[in-house]
């Protein structure tokens, strides 16, 4: 990736929205959890064959029956059974190791790869930032990103992004009781495949009775879960969010269904069988995920949303306001300084996730290892 640094970031090296004003989208979910049926592999082990009983011989290809086939079933079954045991352990271990720092990077996750830091940008200047984003560009956070978690590196391609959003849209526009007013969503939708790292900055404090945490359901699931076999059917459906036309026209509405279930569920409560992780909101605090695993293919775990945002126990309006970056892959084929970039390379589609892999690798295992060091950032 190319190291583009500038003591201050052209204003076209980014994209900022003005005012987003987040809508609620009536689900339209109302059918109950699919029924999901494993199919078992035939188990028959006799055949007649010229008026004797024979053995039926596997198929080469592991898909005869038999007493071998029934002994790679039950071979399968344990392998699973201690990979599970396995990844609840870590999941147990982050669980217990999380512990938000200030100015400390800290892994709350590993897949989907989430980090926090508390305190990123001093908390009086971030309350300064306005409901209509004016003052967010005096935070210097594109390049103390770059600075510090990013090794200097900044890309023309990221997009920046401020939001605001009240307890009193949530509540007009959406008057059901569904924790997600706009379900959930993978960040490379929109067509925006490059992308592969988002960093949420949160303006201001958010009460947790008040809700408008950022939340991840599938982060904690087992290989064997239903909904995370749900979320893959999605993404190889090529659909993003739970909540478009593409779910309906996919026939997975039932799939979508079951991942938003997991609403309810907060490893805070019990890390040893609930699934969902809940980042809170306040002023200063970096949260930082991955959208993709190091192969470059999209995780399944990093469906994700924001959290209906609730008035305060006196009724008064609460409202919550964010800065995102969405970092993209640098085809290092952009200059800051050329009047005329030259064109994108063509990457074959079989080959697209090859080709973020390696970037997307490195940033993690760097993000990782800088973790690991008992001390703040700066």
């Amino acid at each position: 990736m190319k190291n583009s640094r500038s003591s201050k970031i052209p204003s076209f090296c980014f994209t900022l929205l003005s005012l987003i004003r987040c809508s609620g989208v009536a689900s339209g979910f109302g059918a109950p959890l699919p029924t999901l049926t494993t199919t078992r592999s035939d188990l028959s082990s006799t055949c007649l064959f010229a008026g004797k009983k024979k053995k039926k011989k596997p198929s080469k290809q592991g898909g005869g029956g038999g007493f071998g086939a029934l002994q790679d079933k039950h071979k399968q079954s344990a392998n699973q059974v201690a990979l599970e045991k396995e990844l609840l352990q870590i999941y147990t271990d982050e669980f217990n190791a999380y512990s938000p720092s200030p100015r400390k990077l800290v892994q709350v996750s590993s897949s989907p790869l989430i980090f926090t830091i508390d305190d990123f940008i001093d908390p009086t200047a971030c309350q300064k930032v306005q409901s209509d984003g004016s003052g967010c560009f005096d935070l210097m956070y594109p390049e103390r990103l770059a600075d510090y978690l990013f090794q200097g590196q900044e890309s023309q391609l990221d997009g920046l992004l401020f939001t605001a959003t009240s307890s009193e849209e949530h509540t007009q526009k959406d008057p059901s009781s569904h924790n997600y007013p706009l379900g959930l969503h993978l960040d490379t939708n929109n067509q925006c495949l490059e992308r592969h790292v988002t960093a949420i900055l949160y303006l201001n404090d958010v009460p947790p009775e008040c809700g408008g945490g950022t939340v991840f359901p599938l982060a904690r699931t087992l290989p064997s879960d239903h909904s995370l076999k749900a979320a893959r059917q999605l993404i190889d459906a090529k659909v993003t969010a739970t909540r478009s036309q593409a779910v309906v026209d996919a026939g997975l509405v039932k799939q979508a269904v079951a991942m938003e279930k997991r609403d309810q569920t907060d490893f805070l409560d019990n890390p040893h069988t609930n699934t969902m992780i809940r980042i809170q909101p306040k002023a200063g605090r970096l949260l930082l995920f991955f959208s993709r695993l190091p192969n470059g293919q999209q995780d399944p775990r990093s469906w994700h949303a924001g959290e209906r945002i609730r008035p305060d126990r006196n009724e008064h309006v609460t409202e919550k306001r964010i800065l995102t970056l969405f970092k993209q892959v640098d085809y290092d084929c952009f200059e800051l300084d050329d009047p005329q970039p030259r064109a994108r390379p063509k990457v074959p589609k079989h080959k697209f996730e090859d080709y973020l892999a390696p970037q997307i690798e490195e940033q993690q295992k760097w993000l990782q290892a800088r973790a690991r060091i008992p001390i703040a950032l700066y």
